[in-house]
């Protein structure tokens, strides 16, 4: 599983930092040693609460040779379709 923390830092102050969003890429286990199949799940925060995670999707047949950067580049440029529509 590769986990991507997205955490805001006002004005660099380590002390008021705070988690945005969590994004977990989960590999699913039905790929095959080339083509990996991944379950997207995504958490966000506000200043108080969890919010609940209602974005989830999968990725399927990735080829795994492109390395982990561009399967991280595949899922924030959904989550940017999803989120700017």
């Amino acid at each position: 599983m590769l986990r991507i923390t997205i955490e805001i830092v006002p004005f660099g102050n380590e002390e008021e930092q705070r988690i945005l969003s969590i994004i977990n890429i989960i590999n699913d286990g039905t790929g095959s040693p080339r083509y990996g199949n991944y379950k997207v799940k995504r958490i966000n925060f506000n200043k108080e609460n969890q919010f609940p995670a209602n974005d989830e999707f999968e990725i399927k047949k990735y080829n795994r040779y492109d390395g982990y950067l561009k399967l991280i580049q595949k899922v924030i440029n959904k989550f940017v379709r999803l989120d700017c529509g």
